[in-house]
């Protein structure tokens, strides 16, 4: 996964592929919206060190942002 630390540079994840080996999360505007809403509501560097520390519930709930927009 490919975040931007709290300096704007861009840093490596864990998880970097959407289902089913798709497209990478990371290259989608609405990945990048949920990252700044992530670094938003707690802190700059949340959505950074919640995929390192915990990937499946970074992953999951961003599939679950990425639903609700969507419907």
């Amino acid at each position: 996964m490919d975040l931007k630390n709290q300096h704007g540079t861009r840093v490596q994840g864990n998880a970097n592929a959407g289902e089913n080996g798709g497209t990478p999360l990371n290259q989608t505007p609405l990945y990048d919206a949920w990252i700044e809403l992530l670094n938003q509501i707690y802190w700059e560097g949340y959505a950074e060190q919640l995929a390192s520390e915990n990937p499946e519930a970074f992953a999951s709930e961003y599939s679950t942002f990425s639903n609700h927009y969507q419907s």
